[in-house]
Parts: C-alpha cells; sequence; structure tokens
C-alpha cells in the first residue's frame, strides 16, 4: 500500500511538472494582424469580395460590387487640392486618428449641380463601412458600393488590382462628407498618383465618377 501511494505521488508531481512548463493557451498573447491603412498595388491573382457587414449595421445598410462607364468620366481640370486644415468631422475616432493624412497627389471635387445626399445618410454608411473592419482586394474598374437612404458611398479602383481595408475607405468617405457633403454637395476624393483610386458620396441612384487617369 506504502509502495504504490509513494508511486502515485511521484505520478502527479512529475505530472504537474510537466504542465507548469507548457503555455496557458488562454493567456498566451496572440498576434493581432494589423489593417491595410492606405492603398497598394496588387500584382498575381486576387478575388475581390464585399466588406463584412456588422451586426449593428441599420436595417437599410446595403452593399455590392459595381464597375466603372465611361460616360460618366470626368476631367481632371476640375480637381483642386486638399486643404491641409480640413477637419474630419470624425476626428475622434480612434481609427482615423492612426490613418494617414492625404498626399499631395489627393485631390477632391464637390459637384456643382444636382441635390447632394443627406449629410446625416452618409455619416451612418461611414461609421458602417469603419466598424466593417475588413481587408479588401478591389478589381480594376471595379468598384464597391455602400448605400444607406439618400446616400450612396463608393471606392473604385481606376486602373490596377488594389489592396486597402475598410479603414482607409472610411476616412476617405469622412473627408468626402466634410469637404462637400456637410454643404449639400455629392463629393469625391481622387487619387491622381499610381495606385489611382476614387471614393466618395453621391445621391442614390446617381452615377458614380470616373477620372481617366490610367496610362
Amino acid at each position: 500500500m506504502r509502495l504504490s501511494l509513494a508511486l502515485s505521488l511521484i505520478i502527479g508531481l512529475a505530472a504537474a511538472a510537466l504542465e507548469s512548463t507548457q503555455p496557458e493557451g488562454r493567456d498566451a498573447p496572440r498576434k493581432i494582424r494589423k489593417r491595410t491603412l492606405g492603398v497598394k498595388k496588387v500584382t498575381g491573382e486576387a478575388t475581390m469580395s464585399l466588406p463584412n457587414t456588422p451586426a449593428n449595421a441599420p436595417e437599410g445598410y446595403q452593399t455590392w460590387i459595381t464597375f466603372l462607364d465611361d460616360k460618366h468620366k470626368r476631367s481632371v481640370d476640375s480637381l483642386s487640392a486638399i486643404p491641409t486644415d480640413v477637419q474630419r468631422r470624425r476626428e475622434s475616432i480612434e481609427i482615423l486618428q492612426r490613418l494617414r493624412r492625404q498626399n499631395p497627389s489627393d485631390f477632391y471635387e464637390c459637384a456643382t449641380s444636382g441635390q447632394g445626399p443627406k449629410s446625416s445618410d452618409c455619416g451612418i454608411i461611414t461609421s458602417t463601412v469603419l466598424a466593417s473592419a475588413t481587408d479588401l482586394i478591389v478589381a480594376p474598374a471595379s468598384c464597391l458600393v455602400f448605400a444607406f437612404g439618400s446616400c450612396q458611398g463608393f471606392f473604385c479602383s481606376l486602373c490596377s488590382m488594389l489592396a486597402t481595408s475598410t479603414d482607409f475607405i472610411g476616412s476617405q468617405l469622412d473627408l468626402a462628407d466634410a469637404l462637400c457633403v456637410s454643404n449639400g454637395q455629392a463629393g469625391t476624393i481622387v487619387a491622381q498618383d499610381a495606385p489611382q483610386w476614387d471614393a466618395g458620396y453621391v445621391r442614390a441612384g446617381t452615377g458614380l465618377p470616373g477620372y481617366d487617369l490610367c496610362h
């Protein structure tokens, strides 16, 4: 009996020592992959897909993929440089604080005719896009569209396949809201240098703007 108890004690101590040397799965630090905070060109094969829809997305919020139409292309002569002192409408959001400021090659255009979307509807889209937390691939001459109420947001790759994220797209939509939509106008942010893209807000049902920037 004493021998049996001694053996049991030794086996128990050995097992405890072995367990103490193993990392605890629940307490082990997890690697968190940072999402793309800008735009970069993608080479090779990749598949375009829609971003995640947050569980708390408002009823009526929709996303889809569409393609640029040549008949809606605009001249780059109408673009203006983005002011350095522009006040983003959601500057307090942590994601927007981490994102890069505009490059000198980034421009914008506010529509000079037609009825603009409601800023409140566009604001809901911006918040929902930022909450989507998705890395994305956007095919050439293709657009991601986000719609709610009177507002239709978009992000388009003008020339090549791009990698980006909803963090970056949300920041550009927010900027279009601050520069144009808040003043009752549709608005577009445009990157003229490679990789070329545009993003912004139009009134629901309106064709998406495009620019002839591919060389």
